[in-house]
């Protein structure tokens, strides 16, 4: 089995005649922590759009631990277990926090509609481990407190924690952050990184785009830096830290 769980080949998009991705060869290694920067319109939530079936690629391929999914829907992406969160936490609000987690986690075993009429004793086991497991997964994400709350009622950075919950509870291979740390205080960004960090020790691959560059510098295993579609640099944070393509990405150049 190869090390890579993403594998990206001659990846394109354009929107009318602006270029949005252009990436030739670009590889993810599994039980990583990855960040993908780079400035405004770099291309990188149309990129995660790409590899998880929200957006059609004009050319190129995605493989995923192994699998050819350029051309899957984005619930079968789900389902094999690339799961992401998206800019704009998306939780179902009239809903409590524990049926939103009840809900993610339905999908897993069990949930067939001849189940919910047949009460055997399987069904009953099945759950009971799902009541248990979202138990602990809301315990984890320090939410367990607010469990029969509405979560129209929860803050914009509880709402991030539970949208975490709700995908952590899918048992994904790799998780796709869109800047888990947007809108969110300092204290709760350090709690966030810190289950990003717990996430990956699990054996949980991670993959986030985040402006927040020092929480990038310090939970990262490796940086890729997108501008105008296309990579111009990957590396550890150190290296990322001292490459002028990068600085002048983010910066300018001198006499611009």
């Amino acid at each position: 089995m190869s090390n890579n769980i993403i594998e990206i080949k001659n990846l394109k998009k354009n929107f009318g005649g602006l270029k949005a991705v252009d990436i030739n060869n670009l590889n993810f290694e599994r039980n990583k922590i990855i960040s993908l920067i780079g400035p405004n319109g770099a291309g990188k939530t149309t990129f995660f759009d790409l590899i998880t079936g929200f957006t059609k690629q004009d050319s190129g391929s995605t493989f995923f631990d192994g699998k050819n999914i350029s051309n899957l829907e984005s619930y079968k992406i789900s389902r094999l277990g690339m799961v992401r969160t998206f800019q704009l936490t998306k939780v179902f609000d009239r809903m409590t926090v524990n049926e939103n987690v009840l809900f993610s986690a339905s999908s897993l075993k069990n949930d067939r509609f001849l189940n919910s009429l047949m009460k055997s004793s399987i069904t009953s086991n099945a759950e009971k481990e799902l009541n248990d497991k979202t138990a602990e997964i809301l315990n984890l994400v320090n939410l367990y407190h607010m469990k029969d709350s509405y979560a129209r009622e929860l803050s914009g950075g509880q709402k991030k924690l539970l949208e975490l919950a709700r995908v952590i509870v899918q048992q994904p291979k790799i998780l796709l952050l869109d800047e888990p740390l947007a809108g969110v205080n300092p204290k709760l960004s350090e709690d966030i990184l810190s289950l990003i960090g717990s996430f990956a020790k699990q054996g949980i691959s991670i993959l986030m785009v985040e402006h927040n560059i020092s929480a990038v510098m310090k939970v990262s295993d490796h940086i890729v830096v997108l501008a105008e579609g296309s990579v111009i640099a990957e590396g550890n944070p150190e290296e990322i830290r001292s490459n002028e393509n990068v600085v002048t990405a983010y910066l300018g150049k001198s006499n611009d």
